[in-house]
């Protein structure tokens, strides 16, 4: 005859962490205020419990969804990345006016399910961020587990996935730009190894050869490999700036390079927009304008 597992407590698992109840309550309900050191303690407490297969589980099993991100996202998941923080704003939103409660779990090995998904502890799987690897949809699609991508690029089209059209809103970008009468942009590409930045960077020329502009080849600059972004911000402008004729308009592939390339123009005596025009992109980082200014948020 099997023994019923004893349920387990918020007290018993804020006093085996070492927490307050508070604490654990903000950890299970995907809330802010907690380090991530000490929701790290807690989810890991609940999967050595193999906390999928008790009662507590199999009561939330059909109202809640784990939020499943990498060890290289963990820094900036709830800290740094704004763009990130909206998805989990709108997952959190929309979870809890439905009845379901949201638990943001550490992937800890590519290709090792947690116990807690693996054994259906859970009604869905929200996959967060290009870092999880292709093995972990597998794993998932396998086990019959329902699961969806966010900002997670895949070839898979069985899978669903929800990803950044960079294509359509470069194109928005620079047909803005067109609107207001500006003929020569200078674009400024990022890192050669991210996809998302050549994708906007072939968005680019397309809409510039479609609507019959000269590309300004000197005006497009590339970041070097282990280049800050800041830094190749500043670099590109310096680049450009010994050119006889100067941009109109500049395209940065994100916020951190647009920074970078305005502070460069500031420092030069251009004034943004007066003189120049620039747009951003991707408000994914800390926000790091003492101004607004034009960025697509996708």
């Amino acid at each position: 005859m099997s023994r019923k597992k004893k349920k387990i407590s918020l007290r018993e698992i804020a006093e085996n962490c070492g927490v307050s109840i508070a604490t654990v309550s903000r950890v299970l309900n995907a809330k802010d205020g907690v380090n991530e050191a000490t929701r790290n303690k807690i989810l890991t407490f609940l999967d050595e419990l193999d906390f999928s297969k008790n009662n507590n589980a199999n009561r939330l099993k059909s109202k809640c969804i784990i939020v499943l991100f990498s060890i290289q996202q963990s820094n900036s998941l709830f800290v740094k990345n704004i763009a990130y923080n909206k998805v989990i704003h709108g997952i959190e939103s929309i979870a809890h006016k439905k009845g379901y409660s949201v638990i943001f779990l550490k992937l800890v090995e590519d290709n090792i399910l947690p116990d807690i998904i693996k054994n259906k502890g859970a009604s869905g799987v929200i996959l967060l961020g290009k870092n999880i690897p292709e093995s972990i949809a597998t794993l998932l699609f396998l086990h019959g587990i329902k699961f969806v991508s966010i900002d997670r690029e895949t070839q898979e089209t069985k899978y669903f996935s929800i990803e950044t059209d960079n294509h359509d809103e470069i194109q928005k970008s620079v047909t803005y730009l067109i609107e207001l009468e500006h003929k020569r942009f200078a674009f400024l590409w990022g890192n050669l190894k991210k996809s998302k930045f050549k994708e906007r960077y072939d968005a680019f020329r397309q809409v510039v050869k479609d609507n019959k502009l000269k590309p300004y080849s000197e005006f497009e600059k590339f970041q070097s490999n282990g280049e800050d972004e800041i830094d190749f911000g500043k670099r590109a402008i310096e680049e450009i700036l010994k050119e006889k004729v100067l941009p109109t308009a500049i395209i940065a592939s994100n916020n951190r390079i647009a920074y970078g390339a305005i502070s460069a123009l500031q420092h030069n005596g251009i004034s943004v927009p007066m003189d120049i025009s620039v747009i951003g992109f991707d408000d994914g980082n800390e926000n790091i304008f003492d101004n607004k200014i034009t960025s697509v948020i996708p």
